[in-house]
């Protein structure tokens, strides 16, 4: 179900009902192209309360990993060690790559990350910090404009990993210490943010909850670009499972002094 019909009534909601600005600083205000929103004086950043709640829920990102020996995998072309653990990028079915992870002496198979060998290259295998863990991210392609990210956590009991079909970036765009995945496809920018509540992941798609045509995360300022269904651009920052707006078109939300 859609929090909104359009971003357009959230402001315009938003600008009759949220404050009352003094007369003397309207024309001003106007002129600057800044629309006045009655809050409490401490930073827009850490307390965006006229946000509205994203509609979050459970998704079953995470899969069990697939127990393997390294003498079923096919032709290793490359292996990278990242701390105890070390991945083996392999050849299977003449040109598709595959992964594998090997822990001790246990293997476990990751699945398909490449369509060509001559891929090899644009694979990414890096350690990153998600959820409060870290986890080993690895990054490729299962198609013509079709990523896949995999993000593969040993110590779970079982071991596990996420797979989306996306390109994806951590970021801590709560602000709470712990990095949330923002995952973005599609030429018009579709993007989902998925974070980890007790016992369990949660995704919101924002383009369907903000009734938008693209969404972009923009990691410079930890905010998220909006392309509404009339073409207007606007700006949002997440807080606290909410999206407080920022900038309507060439209108700057900022709050009453």
């Amino acid at each position: 179900m859609k929090i909104m019909k359009g971003i357009g009534i959230i402001v315009l909601f938003m600008i009759l009902t949220a404050c009352t600005v003094r007369e003397n600083n309207q024309e001003t205000n106007r002129s600057s192209g800044v629309i006045a929103i009655q809050q409490p004086a401490t930073s827009m950043t850490s307390n965006v309360s006229y946000g509205f709640p994203l509609p979050f829920s459970t998704v079953k990102i995470e899969q069990p990993l697939t127990k393997t020996t390294l003498t079923n995998l096919g032709p290793i072309v490359e292996k990278k060690q990242i701390n105890d653990e070390v991945v083996y990028l392999y050849q299977k079915e003449k040109e598709n790559l595959y992964a594998a992870i090997q822990s001790g002496s246990t293997v476990f198979d990751i699945g398909q990350i490449g369509y060509s060998l001559q891929q090899k290259d644009s694979i990414s295998i890096e350690q990153v910090e998600v959820f409060g863990e870290a986890y080993i991210k690895m990054t490729g392609f299962c198609g013509a404009n079709c990523p896949i990210t995999n993000y593969v956590q040993i110590e779970h009991n079982p071991s596990s990993f996420l797979q989306m079909t996306a390109h994806t970036v951590e970021a801590d765009i709560n602000q709470d210490g712990v990095n949330e995945i923002i995952a973005t496809v599609g030429t018009l920018a579709e993007t989902s943010i998925y974070r980890f509540s007790p016992e369990r992941i949660e995704g919101v798609h924002l383009n369907e909850a903000m009734n938008a045509q693209a969404v972009t995360y923009k990691p410079e300022t930890n905010t998220f670009e909006v392309s509404g269904p009339n073409e207007l651009l606007s700006e949002w920052k997440y807080r606290d499972g909410k999206m407080g707006p920022l900038l309507i078109g060439n209108l700057q939300i900022k709050k009453c002094s």
